[in-house]
């Protein structure tokens, strides 16, 4: 995949480093989805241009990339391999 054809990035993931992150993808003008499990953290995303997604699955269904800022190594599982997670939304 060529950097030309990213152009929706995904980040799941919010807190420190995940926030700061989104922060500058949106500043480099890349449509950005977003996903946390405490839907607050998205809400100052949203409101500078993010789109706040239910699932990590989601995230990734509308994805070109994912990204992931998570606490540990359970949480990155959980995200990946659960029912609702990123593996089950890959295009």
């Amino acid at each position: 995949m060529s950097s030309e054809s990213i152009q929706n990035i995904g980040i799941i993931g919010l807190g420190r480093m995940g926030t700061a992150i989104a922060k500058n993808i949106l500043k480099s003008r890349f449509n950005l989805v977003v996903y946390n499990r405490t839907i607050e953290k998205t809400y100052t995303l949203v409101e500078a241009g993010a789109n706040s997604v239910a699932s990590p699955k989601e995230a990734a269904a509308k994805s070109d990339v994912i990204l992931t800022s998570l606490s540990d190594d359970h949480a990155l599982l959980d995200v990946v391999t659960s029912e609702e997670g990123i593996l089950s939304g890959l295009k």
